[in-house]
């Protein structure tokens, strides 16, 4: 077999990998993970459960494969999003920037999550009890690994804004932490806002968590109203 044939090969698995993963992800949405058996996401596929197993060994795996691969989507948009912001905001006072970045970080979350909501629903129920679902120890290592070094990744934009003395010293992943608690808090309040008399943002929500949130680390009044202008104002 040639390099091309190899590669053709591999990237009609890739796709039918992904495939099953988008598939498990929809039976899990609808009907909760005691729904996903190999017999029923087989079926949804109209695949033997026999192929299935070539690319899987349990359910376990499966689950494994998505919590992983929808963490890894979260954690490679974040990234973007702070290269984008560090070329949009290149010319402001260091200070100014290290805010606004942190902004777009909050900003990447929350809209990826509104936006890929069935994404966002199997992230949270992964993450409540990871040890349940995450049966592979391989994918549950990864999955760990992977969530600290998102949080990670947000703490050291915490320390960077420290330096440039935009906010108080302190401990990043403490911060990351807290940012993560406003996140998911706000996001919660969508589907209650659905069922509610009067109308709830979850967004003007977050934005008010958010700047309060800034605000206490030490961060100006103005730094922070020009974030929340540049980034929230208008959703």
């Amino acid at each position: 077999m040639t390099d091309t044939t190899i590669s053709r090969v591999q990237r009609r698995r890739n796709k039918k990998f992904n495939q099953m993963l988008e598939h498990a992800m929809k039976l899990i949405v609808k009907n909760g993970f005691s729904s996903l058996t190999m017999r029923t996401l087989a079926h949804s596929l109209d695949i033997t459960p026999g192929a299935l197993y070539r690319y899987f060994p349990s359910k376990g795996h499966i689950i494994g494969a998505l919590g992983n691969q929808i963490l890894e989507t979260y954690t490679h948009s974040m990234q973007k999003s702070t290269a984008s912001a560090q070329q949009l905001y290149k010319g402001i006072a260091p200070k100014e920037k290290s805010i606004l970045i942190i902004g777009a970080l909050a900003k990447k979350y929350f809209t990826l999550s509104v936006q890929s909501a069935e994404k966002y629903r199997i992230l949270q129920m992964i993450m409540t009890d990871e040890t349940r679902y995450m049966t592979n120890p391989e994918d549950y290592s990864k999955f760990m690994n992977g969530s600290m070094e998102l949080l990670q990744y947000v703490a050291l934009q915490y320390d960077e804004a420290a330096k440039t003395k935009a906010i108080t010293q302190g401990n990043g992943f403490e911060r990351a932490l807290i940012l993560l608690t406003l996140l998911q808090g706000s996001l919660q309040l969508i589907k209650f806002g659905q069922e509610m008399p009067q109308n709830i943002n979850p967004t003007q929500i977050f934005s008010l968590g958010f700047s309060n949130h800034l605000l206490g680390l030490g961060a100006s009044k103005e730094q922070v109203d020009t974030m929340i202008q540049n980034l929230y104002i208008g959703d």
